[in-house]
C-alpha cells in the first residue's frame, strides 16, 4: 500500500519526539508498504514564529500561548500538506504526533492518528501545558476532536490515553487501539548470572534520565540517593540529560548532560548505563508514557517511579518495578531501594519480569506487528 507519513519535524532525526517517529518509520520500512515522508519543512518559518511568540508571551505575561494549536496554523499547514499529498496520491495517511497538521487536511483518504495522549489529558498535567488561556484551550480541543473524529484509527500507547479519546472526545471504542511504543535500544544483553551479579551486587547504582529535572522528580531522586548514602550503603548515581549541579555534582554522582543517540558511541554508552544500573529511578510529576521505562525493561532494570499518566501501562507495580503515589518523597523511595537491595531474589525476579515484558510488548517489532494487524483490519 502507498502510505504518506505526516509529522511536524523531520522523522529521520532521532532527536525528534524521543526518536519515536524514527523507530516507527524504521519498522514500517520492513513491511511491503511504499512510504512517503511528509513533514512541515516548508513551514519552518511559521513554526519558528510560533516558538518565538510562545517564548515572548511566557517571558512577558507568564501565559502559555502556542499558536500551533490554532485553526489558522492548522489551515495554513494543511494547505501545504494537501498539495504534497495530491502529488503523492497515497492510499492512506498516517500522522505521528500531528494533530494540528491532520486536522485541516481536505482529503477523503483514510487517516490514522498516532500519539501518546490527547490534548485534554495534557491540559494542566505537564507544567508547559499550564497557564493556557481559555480561548486557546478551546481551540486545542477543537483540533484534537477533529482529528479523532476524522481518523479511521487512533493509535495510543496506554489505557490512560485511550480512555480520554473515548471519554472526552467520543471516539468509537473499536477505532481506538492501544499499541505500546518500543524501547530505543541497540544490542541487548543475555540475562546470565554474571549479568545480574554485576547489576545487583557490590555497589548499588541508581540511574536517572530526563532533561527536565524538576518535572521528572529529580529532587526526590537526589533525596533518596542522599538518604541511602548517609545510611552507609555503597551507592552511586548516574544522571543523564541534565546537569542540576552546574558541573559540580556531589560525591558519588556522575552527570552525562547530553548523550546523543544518533552518535553510535554515545548510544552505546546510554545502553551501558541501563545495563549497569541496579534501579532506574524517575519520580516524575507527569508522564504520558515514558519510553525510558521500556528501555529499562530491555535491560532487566527494576523501575522506581510515580503511578501517574500512562506509566502503569509500561511498569507493573511489584512485578517489574515499584510505583509510588505523587506525594511520596525521597524517604519512601530510599526505603524501597533498601528493602529490594536486601532481597536479591526479588530484584532478579523483577528484572527477569521486566525483560519478559519488553520481549512481549515493549519492543518496536511488537509495535509493528500489532500496528500492521490494526491496519489490515482497517482495510479489509
Amino acid at each position: 500500500m502507498k502510505v504518506a507519513i505526516v509529522t511536524r519535524h523531520d522523522p529521520e532525526k532521532m532527536a525528534n519526539w524521543s526518536g519515536t517517529p524514527f523507530f516507527i518509520i524504521n519498522e514500517m520500512r520492513k513491511t511491503d508498504h511504499e512510504l512517503f515522508l511528509v513533514y512541515t519543512k516548508s513551514n519552518f518559518a511559521l513554526l519558528k514564529f510560533t516558538k518565538v511568540v510562545k517564548y515572548l508571551c511566557w517571558l512577558c505575561f507568564r501565559r502559555n500561548i502556542d499558536l500551533s494549536l490554532t485553526s489558522t496554523y492548522s489551515r495554513h499547514v494543511g494547505k501545504s500538506l494537501n498539495k504534497k499529498l495530491d502529488a503523492i496520491k497515497p492510499q492512506a495517511v498516517i500522522g505521528i504526533a500531528a494533530s494540528s497538521e491532520l486536522a485541516s487536511l481536505s482529503t477523503e483518504l483514510p487517516l490514522v492518528h498516532i500519539s501518546d495522549a490527547t490534548y485534554m489529558v495534557l491540559n494542566d498535567y505537564y507544567p508547559e501545558r499550564s497557564f493556557v488561556p481559555a480561548w486557546l484551550r478551546l481551540k486545542g480541543n477543537i483540533l484534537e476532536n477533529k482529528v479523532i473524529q476524522k481518523s479511521e484509527l487512533t493509535i495510543l500507547p496506554s489505557e490512560w490515553a485511550r480512555d480520554s479519546a473515548i471519554g472526552h472526545y467520543g471516539a468509537e471504542p473499536d477505532k481506538v487501539k492501544i499499541v505500546k511504543f518500543g524501547a530505543n535500544v541497540k544490542e541487548l544483553p543475555i540475562l546470565t548470572e554474571d549479568y545480574f551479579r554485576i547489576k545487583f551486587e557490590g555497589h548499588c547504582r541508581l540511574l536517572f534520565v530526563g532533561k527536565e529535572w524538576q518535572r521528572k522528580g529529580g529532587d526526590i531522586a537526589l533525596s533518596a540517593f542522599q538518604i541511602l548514602q548517609s545510611s552507609g550503603m555503597k551507592i552511586a548515581m548516574d544522571i543523564v540529560g541534565c546537569d542540576p549541579f552546574k558541573s559540580s555534582p556531589p560525591k558519588g554522582i556522575t552527570v552525562y548532560k547530553n548523550i546523543q543517540k544518533n552518535d553510535p558511541s554515545q548510544f552505546t554508552l546510554f545502553n551501558e548505563l541501563f545495563a549497569h544500573a541496579s534501579f532506574f529511578i524517575l519520580p516524575t510529576r507527569a508522564e504520558a508514557f515514558g519510553l525510558v521505562f521500556a528501555e529499562a525493561a530491555a535491560f532487566a532494570t527494576p523501575v522506581l517511579a510515580t503511578n501517574t499518566g500512562g506509566i502503569g501501562s509500561v511498569v507493573e507495580d511489584n512485578e517489574t518495578g515499584k510505583l509510588f503515589p505523587l506525594d511520596a518523597g525521597g524517604k519512601e523511595y530510599a526505603q524501597a531501594v533498601t528493602n529490594l537491595w536486601n532481597n536479591k531474589r526479588k530484584m532478579k525476579e523483577m528484572g527477569t519480569a521486566a525483560r519478559k515484558k519488553y520481549n512481549s510488548e515493549l519492543n518496536w517489532k511488537s509495535w509493528q506487528k500489532s500496528f500492521s494487524v490494526a491496519l489490515e483490519e482497517l482495510f479489509k
